[in-house]
């Protein structure tokens, strides 16, 4: 989606005027409504958040991970609780 915005202003020298730009952005997309937490999984997981606001971050939570070493080597445990 493309959309133009012309403005023109006409501004005295002394005159000082400021434009935040994530207030256009806000106004022409759509805001996301989805979940904004997101677990670690072996399955692929989707979040559609293109072309939509998002009002705050996205948090991915940690996976569990220790290691094991010997003689003969290092295991990984990945999400193994």
């Amino acid at each position: 989606m493309e959309t133009n915005i012309r403005l023109t202003l006409a501004l005295q020298e002394e005159d000082r005027i400021g434009i935040n730009c994530s207030d256009i952005v806000r106004v022409l997309a759509e805001e996301y409504n989805g979940s904004y937490e997101v677990t670690p999984s072996v399955y692929e997981q989707y979040l559609p958040t293109a072309d939509k606001y998002l009002t705050r971050d996205v948090n991915v939570h940690k996976i569990t991970y220790s290691e094991t070493s010997n003689d003969t080597g290092t295991t990984v445990y990945i999400a193994n609780e």
